[in-house]
């Protein structure tokens, strides 16, 4: 057994309540276990604020630094630095369609898509939003993914929803 303050990796497992090789943990001078977890890693962010960025609205893009104040995300295989408090960070990009209110006063911006459209989780393509689907396939990508309905992304929740 580890004396001291040297490091050695187990965890517990509840089913045979033995310890395994994963999660480090370290013996303090008198003796007490303290278990060091691993701080989640953010790779992932996308506008969390509706700002005048050259960003796609509810597109994930992958972060390549991250301080306390700014993330410096890639965008179109550049660096592009932004602030930290204007974001959304994630583990993963949640692989869901993003719902997004349709912008006001773009000029390439189809009329007939109405008030809202999707965003592709994966490939950010944009897609119009006929009825109220569950799931769509993308046209670029083919991939299929659930629309995010219940998400609410960059507006305010409902009274009431």
């Amino acid at each position: 057994m580890p004396s001291g303050n040297l490091p050695s990796t187990y965890s517990f497992s509840p089913l045979n309540a033995t310890l395994s090789a994963s999660i480090p943990r370290y013996f303090s001078p008198r003796g007490a276990l303290l278990i060091h977890m691993p701080t989640p890693a953010f790779h992932w962010a996308r506008l969390g604020v509706d700002a005048p960025l050259p960003l796609r609205r509810g597109a994930w893009y992958r972060i390549l630094k991250l301080t306390s104040m700014e993330a410096t995300l890639n965008v179109k295989g550049k660096p592009f630095a932004v602030p930290r408090g204007q974001l959304e960070l994630a583990a993963e990009p949640i692989l869901r369609w993003t719902v997004v209110a349709a912008p006001r006063g773009a000029p390439r911006f189809p009329t007939s898509w109405g008030q809202q459209y999707a965003v592709c989780p994966s490939c950010r393509e944009r897609a119009p939003l006929l009825d109220q689907p569950t799931a769509m396939r993308c046209q670029r990508c083919n991939g299929l993914f659930d629309v995010a309905w219940d998400e609410h992304y960059l507006t305010k929740a409902q009274p009431g929803a």
